[in-house]
């Protein structure tokens, strides 16, 4: 890699004790995004894969390059391990992050935690699951579902 992609790489990131992070560019999913252009061609990559390369002198294909840190936009090259989709995957539920978001977070959530409590007065108020769906937009086994607290169990109803 010629120097000069080197030192432009390098006046975008701002070095810490702890994690170098990325100020250049940054993707839709929070990693940092480092472009090379010579002549008519343009390269893209990922900051972290980028700093890899530099700090290794490789890039592997159909591998990852992890972060210790859990920071996306970290770049700092003892931050940085080489993994596959599974070590990447235990590396995440060592870590914790491995849940899925729930409730509205989860992208085709129809319902809110306020929606929750709704359901649950509506329960206490003497209406049945049948009529309760009718209020909501799921199906009256989903209302059945969060009324024995299979389904969105992680809302507190007092």
């Amino acid at each position: 890699m010629e120097q000069k992609y080197k030192n432009l790489f390098w006046k975008k990131v701002e070095k810490t004790n702890k994690c170098w992070i990325w100020k250049g560019g940054i993707s839709g999913r929070g990693y940092g995004n480092f472009v090379i252009r010579q002549g008519k061609s343009v390269k893209n990559y990922r900051a972290h894969r980028f700093s890899f390369l530099i700090s290794t002198g490789k890039l592997p294909n159909k591998k990852m390059i992890c972060h210790k840190c859990d920071n996306t936009l970290c770049v700092r090259p003892s931050h940085l391990f080489l993994g596959d989709a599974t070590v990447n995957a235990l590396d995440m539920v060592k870590k914790g992050r491995a849940n899925p978001p729930r409730g509205e977070r989860a992208g085709t959530s129809k319902l809110t935690a306020k929606d929750i409590l709704k359901i649950f007065n509506l329960k206490e108020h003497g209406l049945n699951h049948v009529e309760i769906s009718k209020h909501f937009p799921v199906v009256r086994q989903q209302i059945s579902r969060i009324l024995a607290k299979k389904r969105w169990s992680h809302v507190t109803v007092t």
